[in-house]
């Protein structure tokens, strides 16, 4: 099927939906029995007839041994995540079939898609929930439809939705081609080879990723970015990547949005309210989901116009500055412990990469600051108004982040109508920019690198998702010469996340220690090392792939492989 025709069918199916409801609210219509059951399954996922546009996957051939491995780890995760929920025999087989076998790749496979809904903040039952309008629907048949060497930017302003489109895109692949999420800098073509597009969530939030795509020249890759951020990227870098600008919603698109979200979260709700929340959302997605958080957060389960009138505000920086405003304020005045909390969420916003971190680290770091904290602005660490931010920030697991990237816009003092916009600066002015980089920081990791140990110490089974999550956490935000001056024992690190390398967030760890210190241990292959065809080095050509080459970890050491490296790109060169 086409992709004309395919979008066609999308707006037939919508035409044909619209006309009947008016036939039903005007009484041209009326159900017979049969019908009530078809009305039932109006909260059911969408059309999602655009995902036939993905071909199947087409698995290499020719493989030699380290490339046939990973081409089965490859497939055993894509099952795991295509069978979810129901995927316990996928997940066994996994642990059996590669317990002892560890990789290094600078992307994973994951296995759950909750897990990505939640890294990359969004609504836990979003999957195959996306509401589309013609002009999203577009942009996800182009990239289903597009080479697989193809880059592309999903681009727009805050809260348009890119994130979930996004997704929708990555989970549309996931129906039948193993996809991959881009995890460190040491990039390669190897995915290419095996059919496999890479994404990434906000890309100019990650300066060494940008760096690394342009260093390596990487193609098939899925991105986000603001449109302001992108703009201050280099050139070189934006013209490898084709744009698709995601617009606001219409109101008539934000209030069957509205009525589909809270459908899937459980909610209910009146044509009053639903009218009262377009207005208020001003074309923005993000604003209903988090509305939706707010109503959880709150135990509310029924949305009325009162409700959205006298808990939010037009604008999403506005709205989640009245959201910071009463979770840190009674009134006028901060709640105890308010000013903690809030020097304690700008450390989130500005010192952690994609704003996600380790809860225990997260806690660590606020005592480490309370002393000092206390002394300079007459505020400490008070448990409940602390434990209240720590609900609202939680995430998937032991690791906390904010609901959206408009909560660190805010925390960076932007918004007409900032409330908290005095207080930030001060914070920032007189202790964050002196103190927290080079000092609390660091200081925050030997408490919580102690507890956590300790704690995995006494019940490895127990504490084993705890502890990837902080070494997760450690990996991403520090170097390993800094942890290991900090106390931390990386090679522990790198045992752990070896034994558990069939978890993508172990495997994740284990190929950034290996990116940065790698080590000749033979159970850890290394994708950039490995074989992936036999056939593609072809020595009377000028444009030798030495990554796509029969030379293997077993053949050659590191330092030899750099050599190697280095003499044929130069050779070709010269050619």
């Amino acid at each position: 099927m086409s992709y004309d025709e395919i979008l066609e069918k999308i707006k037939k199916a919508r035409l044909i939906a619209d006309s009947r409801k008016v036939q039903f609210s005007t009484g041209q219509l009326k159900p017979s029995e049969p019908e009530k059951v078809s009305e039932s399954k109006s909260s059911n996922p969408p059309n999602l007839e655009y995902r036939t546009a993905v071909k199947d996957w087409s698995q290499p051939t020719d493989l030699a041994p380290d490339g046939k491995t990973f081409l089965d780890l490859f497939t055993s995760r894509w099952k795991c995540y295509s069978k979810w929920p129901n995927n316990v025999k996928q997940l066994d087989n996994l642990h059996n079939n590669f317990k002892d076998i560890s990789v290094s790749s600078y992307f994973e496979i994951p296995t759950d898609p909750t897990v990505v809904l939640s890294e990359w903040g969004l609504p836990p039952n979003l999957r195959k929930n996306v509401y589309l309008d013609d002009e999203r629907a577009s942009h996800i048949l182009e990239v289903l439809n597009s080479k697989s060497d193809d880059n592309y930017v999903v681009i727009g302003e805050p809260g348009v939705g890119k994130t979930t489109l996004l997704f929708e895109i990555f989970d549309s692949f996931m129906d039948k081609v193993p996809t991959g999420i881009l995890t460190t800098t040491e990039m390669a073509d190897a995915h290419l080879e095996f059919g496999i597009r890479l994404f990434y969530d906000d890309i100019p939030e990650n300066i060494d990723i940008v760096q690394g795509i342009m260093d390596n020249d990487a193609k098939g890759l899925v991105v986000t970015a603001r449109e302001a951020d992108w703009n201050k990227l280099p050139d070189d870098f934006q013209k490898k990547f084709k744009r698709l600008t995601v617009p606001l919603f219409s109101d008539e698109n934000v209030s069957r949005l509205c009525k589909r979200m809270f459908d899937f979260s459980n909610i209910k709700y009146d044509k009053l309210s639903i009218k009262e929340l377009t207005n208020y959302a001003q074309g923005s997605p993000i604003f209903i989901w988090l509305m939706i958080k707010e109503m959880q957060y709150n135990g509310v389960s029924v949305l009325t116009k009162n409700f959205v009138s006298d808990n939010s505000r037009k604008g999403m920086e506005n709205y989640v500055a009245l959201i910071l405003q009463r979770l840190l304020k009674d009134g006028p005045n901060y709640k105890k412990g308010g000013l903690h909390s809030l020097a304690c969420m700008i450390f989130l916003s500005d010192y952690m990469r994609d704003r996600r971190c380790n809860e225990m680290l997260y806690r660590s770091f606020a005592d480490e600051i309370e002393t000092e904290f206390e002394e300079m602005f007459d505020d400490k660490q008070n448990h409940n108004t602390f434990n209240q931010m720590i609900v609202y920030l939680s995430g998937e697991g032991t690791t906390i982040g904010f609901p959206h990237d408009s909560w660190a816009d805010v925390l960076q003092g932007t918004g007409r109508n900032n409330p908290l916009r005095a207080d930030i600066q001060t914070i920032k002015l007189k202790f964050a920019d002196k103190k927290y980089e080079d000092v609390y920081k660091k200081q925050a990791v030997t408490g919580a690198w102690e507890t956590t140990v300790s704690r995995y110490k006494k019940n490895m089974m127990r504490e084993k998702d705890s502890f990837l999550s902080m070494v997760d956490t450690l990996t991403y935000n520090y170097t390993l010469s800094d942890l290991e001056k900090l106390g931390v024992d990386v090679e522990m690190m790198r045992e752990v996340s070896s034994l558990n390398s069939d978890l993508p967030i172990a495997a994740r760890v284990l190929s950034r220690i290996q990116a940065a210190r790698p080590t000749q241990v033979t159970q850890i292959i290394n994708i950039q090392h490995s074989v992936i065809s036999k056939s593609t080095l072809e020595f009377s050509k000028d444009n030798i792939n030495v990554e796509s080459s029969v030379i293997t970890d077993s053949e050659l050491n590191e330092e030899d492989m750099k050599t190697a490296k280095h003499s044929i790109v130069v050779d070709s060169k010269k050619k």
